[in-house]
């Protein structure tokens, strides 16, 4: 069977471990799109098994393209697909140094996207932020006339009361 439940993971390995062809791969992320992003029990991705068993450079960009995040995701290990690929004797095969160019490209493209899109979401924060205090310290100041509007209002009451109290006392007198 191509896919079997492997706990939390609907993935089968065998796919990628066994080196399918493109058009299989390709076939099974279109049919199941959510397996380029499951795991096995070790934690490691579709992408991590391509790569340890050596898939054509055309399976892993398949793979990538699924799932672009699993080039920096490590598996239990700690290892991320460059890392396997790091290894001497797989890139002694020239698909092989295809695959970890590759790899190695797009793991600094996406690192350094992650990096632009952090700084993008501080600098967000950040105008948020004096945004907000800006309109806190906007709505402070007129609640603050407002409550003084509020209050000589109050007095010019107290003082009518206060006149309207001595013209009915001026009233009784008379």
């Amino acid at each position: 069977p191509l896919f079997t439940d492997l706990g939390s993971s609907l993935i089968d390995p065998k796919a990628c471990r066994r080196q399918a062809p493109a058009w299989l791969v390709s076939s099974l992320l279109s049919a199941f799109p959510e397996s380029a992003y499951m795991t096995t029990k070790f934690g490691e991705l579709p992408l991590h098994l391509a790569v340890e068993s050596g898939a054509a450079p055309e399976v892993v960009n398949l793979i990538i393209v699924a799932n672009w995040a699993a080039i920096v995701t490590p598996d239990q290990s700690g290892r991320v697909p460059t890392d396997i690929l790091d290894r001497n004797e797989l890139l002694q095969l020239d698909e092989q140094r295809i695959i970890h160019e590759s790899l190695t490209r797009c793991y600094k493209a996406y690192t350094s996207m992650q990096k632009v899109a952090q700084e993008e979401q501080s600098a967000i924060k950040t105008r948020h932020k004096a945004t907000f205090s800006a309109v806190s310290r906007r709505h402070q100041e007129e609640l603050k006339k407002e409550q003084d509007n509020q209050e000589e209002i109050r007095e010019e009451v107290r003082a009518l009361e206060s006149r309207i109290e001595d013209m009915k006392e001026v009233e009784r007198a008379k």
